[in-house]
C-alpha cells in the first residue's frame, strides 16, 4: 500500500471521528460507516490507522465499562479531558463533558467529605442523557 493511501485512510477515519465528535466510536462503528460512504478500506487498515492516530496523539482511545472494544475519540487542542468528569450515555453513547465550575463544587465535596483527591484522567460516570430518558420514558421504560 503506498503512503498516499495510507495518509488518506487515516483523513477518513479522523472524518469519521470529527463527525461523532460528541461520542467515542469503535473500530467496527468507523469501519461501516467508511464501507457506507464507499471506502475501500479493510478492517485490518482501520485498526493499523486507528493505533497510528494514538501514537500521533490524534485521538484518545479508552474502553468503555463493560466493553471488549476500545473507543476512540478525536483530540481536540482546546480541551484538556484530565481535569473533569465524563458523562456517558450508555444508549446512544454520547460524552459529556463537565463544565469547570460544576467539576469544582464536586471536587470540594469529595475532598471535604472523604478527603478524596479526585484524578479524572480516566474518568467516566455511566448513566442516560437527557435526550435518552426521555425516549425511554416514552416508550413506557422508566427507570
Amino acid at each position: 500500500m503506498t503512503r498516499t493511501h495510507r495518509s488518506k485512510y487515516r483523513e477518513e477515519i479522523l472524518q469519521c471521528l470529527q463527525e461523532h465528535e460528541e461520542k467515542r466510536v469503535g473500530a467496527q462503528e468507523i469501519y461501516a460507516w467508511l464501507k457506507e460512504k464507499g471506502s475501500v478500506i479493510n478492517l485490518a487498515t482501520v485498526y493499523r490507522n486507528l493505533e497510528r492516530l494514538y501514537e500521533e496523539n490524534q485521538i484518545r482511545r479508552v474502553r468503555m465499562i463493560g466493553e471488549e472494544e476500545m473507543m476512540y475519540q478525536v483530540n481536540k487542542p482546546d480541551q484538556s479531558c484530565s481535569n473533569h468528569l465524563h458523562l456517558y450515555c450508555r444508549r446512544c453513547g454520547r460524552v459529556i463533558h463537565m463544565k469547570e465550575r460544576e467539576m469544582q463544587e464536586i471536587e470540594s465535596v469529595l475532598y471535604r467529605s472523604y478527603g478524596f483527591a479526585l484524578d479524572c484522567s480516566d474518568s467516566l460516570i455511566s448513566g442516560l442523557c437527557r435526550t435518552c430518558q426521555e425516549e425511554e420514558k416514552k416508550n413506557g421504560n422508566v427507570h
